[in-house]
This record gives C-alpha cells, sequence and structure tokens, in this order.
C-alpha cells in the first residue's frame, strides 16, 4: 500500500502541482488548503508524513506544527516545511520538524528530499527515480532558454508540444486573432492542453 502524505497549502495552484508531482512519484495524497482543515485532516485519518507551508491565512504553519506535536498520536508523524519564510522568521522549533525546502522549489529536490524521509513502496521506486530524473533534465534543458519575469514570476517559453498537465501559465495566452485562450496563472489540464495542441500556437510562457 502506498505511503500516506497530507500537503497543506493555501495557494491553490501550488496545491495542485504538489499533489500531481506526489501522486506521478507513488504516494497516497491527500490535500487540504487551510491549517484548520489540515489539522482536522490529521486527527481523523492516518498519515506518514505531513508536507506543509508556514505563511498561511488564519491559523499558520507555526501555529499548526505546535498542535500536531502536541497530539500524542499526532506527534510520531514527520514534517517538512515548505515556506518563502524561514524557520526562525516564523519562530518554528527546528527541533520539531523532519526538513524544510524553501521556495520556489525544484520538484527533484523535494522528492528527494520526501524520499530520504519517507521511502515509497520498493514497487514504486523505479519509476519515482525516473520521474525525478526526467523533471531534473526538463529543468537542465530549460536553462537554455532566455528566463522573463513577469508580475514577479519567472517565465519561460515552452514548446505546446512539451507541455504537461500542472504547469502554470506564465502569461495571458491569445490566438493569431489577439482573442484570449486563457489567463494568466492557469493550471494546464488535459482539455487546455489539447485546446493548445489544436490551434495554430507554438509555444507558450510558463512559470519556472
Amino acid at each position: 500500500m502506498a505511503q500516506k502524505v497530507l500537503i497543506i497549502e493555501d495557494t491553490a495552484i501550488n496545491l495542485t502541482l504538489f499533489t500531481i508531482l506526489f501522486k506521478k512519484s507513488g504516494y497516497d495524497v491527500h490535500g487540504a488548503n487551510n491549517a484548520k482543515e489540515g489539522l482536522k485532516m490529521a486527527k481523523v485519518m492516518s498519515f506518514d508524513l505531513i508536507l506543509c507551508d508556514l505563511k498561511m491565512a488564519g491559523m499558520d504553519g507555526a501555529q499548526l506544527i505546535n498542535l500536531i506535536k502536541a497530539e500524542d498520536r499526532l506527534k510520531s508523524i514527520p514534517i517538512v516545511v515548505i515556506s518563502a519564510n524561514t524557520l526562525e522568521e516564523m519562530r518554528v522549533d527546528k527541533g520539531l520538524v523532519a526538513g524544510y525546502i524553501a521556495k520556489p522549489v525544484q520538484p527533484g529536490i523535494l522528492i528527494k528530499k520526501i524520499q530520504s524521509i519517507l521511502p515509497p513502496e520498493s514497487g514504486e521506486v523505479v519509476d519515482s527515480r525516473a520521474k525525478i530524473k526526467e523533471l531534473e533534465e526538463r529543468a537542465e534543458s530549460r536553462k537554455a532558454h532566455t528566463a522573463n519575469v513577469i508580475e514577479g514570476f519567472p517565465v519561460e517559453p515552452v514548446a505546446v508540444t512539451d507541455l504537461e498537465v500542472g504547469m502554470v501559465t506564465g502569461d495571458e495566452v491569445t490566438d493569431n486573432n489577439n482573442l484570449p485562450v486563457m489567463p494568466m496563472g492557469v493550471a494546464l489540464t488535459d482539455k487546455y492542453i489539447e485546446k493548445l495542441k489544436s490551434m495554430d500556437i507554438q509555444e507558450i510562457l510558463i512559470r519556472k
């Protein structure tokens, strides 16, 4: 049976991307879009690892971590923090977390860190390693492109044929008649990708 991971992240796009990445790496993933919901899920379900952001509306990650570690049934679950804020900034006791990864996140680094703490089932390791290699090779190939920054997000051109589910548009996509096809900041789905492939569009800007 796959290892169960709870992802607590209040940014919808990030929650979607992390969920897709973890599922492709062989984990059974459940998501919560705020700390309160995440705590409730942790109490009623059983998880092997918790991944959480720190700066969230309402209850923040530091408060959440303290509450989880105060529960006898939950205190042994490893927690990995993923955030643009440092543990010191958010006043998180380093002894309570199993790891910290700064945003923006490299997918290969994230999965390697999780696997070092919670290895997937033996039958899933090969597929997971292959996925990490694929992600790292794609990241290396992108370095050859000139990256721009739009509204604070680094973006780069990606051929429509190379688009994958979960990638996020870095700019508004328009057709040859300058009519909008999809807005900025949308996580691609199979339907969106097929739509782009059916049109006379060669590449679009994707957030790195």
